[in-house]
């Protein structure tokens, strides 16, 4: 049996939803969860020197796919392709900034054996010297946000595995709008009556020219991404929107005891699949039903009767039971 960060945060979530993950794939992905399954294939393929042109062509073209077919889970009402169109602007800007980066090399790590009959699989990257990386993005950087990740499974179980140090990379990307992220990715300033600016990412604090900026946006007037990095830069802004931290490995009692935690959550796992229990049998876990994003699977845990989830279209079958986060479009 494998296990990884994300599925043992599920399993110590909601044992219903973990049963439900390893039996069905959700078909509509959260615009979020899409943007950053795709930026990180992008930033893995980005460090193994491929062109950051050509990588945020090929994400937007995957986004606005499946943004099309089968669709964003979207709350009713909401346009899909202003949505789509907002996150978009990101992968050219992101990746362009990043390019201009020292990005180290890394690689896909194998499973780690626990027993004879559990693994762990990290889902960090490792550079040629060991130190693991993992990007993330995040509407903004503070003390709660650090605890969390420093707490994770994603940090805490993948370090422990490999007994190797790791470097947090992490990407702030505002609070959502009617036009788009509030951020300057995608987002700059510009005064009318200044015809000689064409933008920039701060506005002036006093003086007669410091009220009359307006709000610029990327998406509205498809710039040069190249310009609008060079210019980020310039400004200080790329620096400001993205947090590197390190990370070091704890001794290794304390890693062999995390070690321990998994495998007996492993344990429990084992002895539940092979109960073969069906998923309605399992209670729910309600106070997990609507935090800050909601699980996609209420659509069946709130029928009135047991479904076919597949009736609902927004659902397939698995082949297999094994879950992974490693799955794009």
């Amino acid at each position: 049996m494998n296990l990884d960060a994300p599925s043992l945060t599920v399993w110590q979530t909601c044992r219903r939803r973990y049963l439900l993950d390893a039996q069905y794939r959700v078909l509509r992905w959260r615009p979020k969860q899409l943007f950053d399954a795709l930026l990180r294939r992008a930033i893995f393929a980005l460090s193994n020197g491929e062109d950051a042109a050509q990588l945020a062509s090929d994400a937007k073209s995957q986004f606005l796919s499946t943004a099309a077919n089968p669709g964003l889970d979207l709350p009713s009402g909401t346009n899909p392709y202003l949505i789509a169109k907002s996150w978009c602007g990101m992968f050219d800007t992101v990746l362009r900034v990043l390019a201009k980066t020292s990005l180290l090399t890394v690689r896909e790590l194998p499973p780690v054996t626990l027993n004879s009959w559990l693994t762990w699989t990290p889902r960090a990257w490792a550079d040629d010297s060991g130190q693991l990386h993992r990007w993330l993005t995040i509407d903004a950087w503070d003390e709660d946000a650090l605890s969390r990740e420093m707490h994770s499974w994603r940090t805490v179980g993948d370090i422990a595995a490999t007994r190797s140090p790791m470097q947090l990379h992490v990407i702030e990307i505002g609070r959502a709008t009617d036009k788009g992220r509030s951020t300057p990715w995608v987002r700059a300033w510009q005064h009318p009556g200044l015809r000689s600016l064409h933008y920039q990412f701060r506005k002036p604090t006093g003086g007669e020219l410091s009220s009359g900026w307006l709000a610029y946006h990327y998406n509205d007037t498809r710039d040069d991404p190249d310009e609008w990095a060079a210019q980020m830069i310039k400004e200080g802004e790329a620096e400001r929107s993205m947090h590197h931290l390190a990370v070091n490995a704890p001794d290794e009692t304390r890693c062999a005891e995390v070690m321990r935690e998994v495998m007996m959550e492993g344990l429990e796992i084992r002895e539940l699949v092979e109960e073969d229990r069906l998923w309605h049998t399992v209670p729910m876990a309600r106070g997990a039903c609507d935090s800050f994003v909601p699980c996609p699977f209420q659509y069946a845990c709130y029928a009135e009767t047991v479904i076919a989830l597949e009736s609902l279209g927004l659902f397939q079958r698995r082949e297999s039971s094994t879950v992974t986060v490693k799955e794009c479009p």
